[in-house]
């Protein structure tokens, strides 16, 4: 179940980014995935007429399965809790209650 969304703070719990700390740019849904800002690939770029070759960042998709919420004052990772008052609903964080 898909419970993030774009400007979440996250951290990655497994991989090689394990413990890196950023937020949401997108989430791809179809292939349950996020890209995260801070989390990039390096990729070799052959040059051509338009633009020259080289080493660039791209940004690299992860499961959503890799990665938590995170609490910024806190410092603490923590599932999410979708609570329904009436026709509203609140996101908060189960450890810190603290709402998003």
């Amino acid at each position: 179940m898909n419970t993030f969304k774009k400007d979440d703070q996250v951290i990655v719990i497994s991989g090689a980014h394990k413990g890196l700390i950023g937020k949401i740019i997108k989430v791809l849904p179809k292939s349950s995935t996020l890209i995260i800002d801070g989390l990039t690939m390096k990729k070799h770029v052959k040059p051509t007429q338009n633009s020259q070759g080289g080493i660039k960042d791209l940004h690299k998709a992860i499961q959503w399965s890799n990665v938590m919420h995170y609490s910024e004052k806190k410092k603490m990772k923590s599932k999410l809790k979708v609570t329904v008052n009436g026709k509203t609903k609140t996101r908060s964080l189960k450890k810190t209650k603290e709402d998003l």
